[in-house]
């Protein structure tokens, strides 16, 4: 018999910018937005959400690469990084 309840394991956060970085380069784009859920509903950022956009914004600086916004997607919320003043 099989099972219809399934419940996903979260993957693990991204922590460092060159995950990010990485795709990008193989897109050979110069800007980038970065756009997560919290499927939590609250779209709230964390530290470990501003810590992660400040360095990959720092990274992209070093690169030529723009950061044009953090989005945190949370059902039918969301924040954005710009609109708050973040980036």
């Amino acid at each position: 018999r099989r099972s219809t309840q399934y419940r996903p394991q979260s993957p693990p956060p991204i922590r460092h910018a060159n995950h990010i970085y990485c795709i990008i380069f193989n897109m050979l784009g110069d800007i980038c937005g970065v756009v997560h859920n919290h499927p939590s509903g609250d779209p709230t950022a964390s530290k470990d959400d501003l810590t992660m956009t400040k360095d990959v914004q720092r990274a992209g600086a070093a690169l030529s690469i723009s950061v044009i916004d953090h989005l945190i997607i949370a059902g039918t919320r969301w924040v954005s990084f710009r609109r708050e003043g973040w980036l």
